[in-house]
C-alpha cells in the first residue's frame, strides 16, 4: 500500500513470509488505515527462512514499526523474540512484531481473533469436539483458542505427523483437562461439532476444502 508524497507517514510495517501473492494484509491495513485514521505504509517482502533474520534487521533499519510474518515463519519468529506474550508462548508461533526500547516483542494475533470472533458471535464451544486441520502456527493458534473456550476435545489432522505431535503435546500441557488427539491426514470429521481449516491449501486450490467429506 502506497503513502502519497504529502502525507507525513506514522507506521511503516510490513509481511515477511512466502508466497505473498494473494496475501490480504495490505488490504487489511488500508481500511484500519481508514477507519483509526493512521497514516501507514505497509509492504509485503517475501523472504525464506534463511534470509528472515536479515529481512528483520532491514526492516528495522528502515524504521519499521513492527511486522507481520506469515508462512513459513510464525515459528522461527518466535525464536528471535526477546518478549511474547502468553498467546505466542502456549502455541509456539508469533505472527506480530514490534520493534519495542527492549528488542522484539511479539504475540499471536491468530489466537486473539479466533476468541473473540466466538464471543462477538455468541458462539459457544464449551464441552464441544473439535477438528483442526493443519498443524502450523494459524493450527496451533486455532486450537489454543477452542481449548481455552471449552472445547472438550481436539483433534489434530496434518500432513506431518511429527508436527502435529509436537502441538497436541504442547497444547495438552497449557490445557490438561482438554483431551487432544490426531486423525490420519485427509480424513474426514467423525463426530465433531466445530471444524477448522488452518491449512494453505485455500492458496493454491481455492474453494478445496482440505478432506474428503465422508461418505
Amino acid at each position: 500500500m502506497k503513502t502519497p508524497l504529502n502525507r507525513r507517514i506514522q507506521v511503516k510495517a510490513g509481511l515477511l513470509g512466502r508466497p505473498l501473492a494473494r496475501s490480504l494484509s495490505p488490504a487489511v491495513f488500508a481500511v484500519f488505515s481508514k477507519l483509526t485514521g493512521t497514516e501507514l505504509s505497509y509492504e509485503l517482502r517475501e523472504c525464506t527462512p534463511g534470509a528472515l533474520t536479515g529481512e528483520v534487521n532491514a526492516a528495522r533499519a528502515a524504521g519499521w514499526t513492527g511486522f507481520n510474518a506469515t508462512i513459513p515463519h510464525k515459528r522461527a519468529v518466535l525464536e528471535m523474540l526477546d518478549s511474547a506474550d502468553k498467546a505466542a508462548q502456549d502455541t509456539g508461533s508469533a505472527n506480530t512484531v514490534r520493534f519495542g526500547e527492549k528488542g522484539l516483542e511479539g504475540t499471536n494475533t491468530d489466537a486473539y481473533a479466533l476468541s473473540n470472533a466466538l464471543k462477538e458471535r455468541g458462539l459457544s464451544v464449551k464441552g464441544l469436539s473439535a477438528a483442526v486441520y493443519g498443524a502450523g502456527g494459524s493450527a496451533s493458534a486455532a486450537a489454543w483458542a477452542l481449548a481455552g473456550a471449552g472445547a472438550q476435545r481436539i483433534d489434530i489432522c496434518a500432513r506431518n505427523p511429527a508436527a502435529a505431535r509436537e502441538l497436541t503435546g504442547r497444547l495438552s500441557g497449557v490445557f490438561p483437562a482438554v483431551s487432544f488427539g490426531k486423525l490420519p491426514f485427509g480424513e474426514p470429521p467423525d463426530g465433531h461439532t466445530v471444524l477448522v481449516n488452518a491449512t494453505p491449501i485455500g492458496m493454491y486450490l481455492p474453494g478445496t476444502p482440505p478432506c474428503a467429506p465422508r461418505a
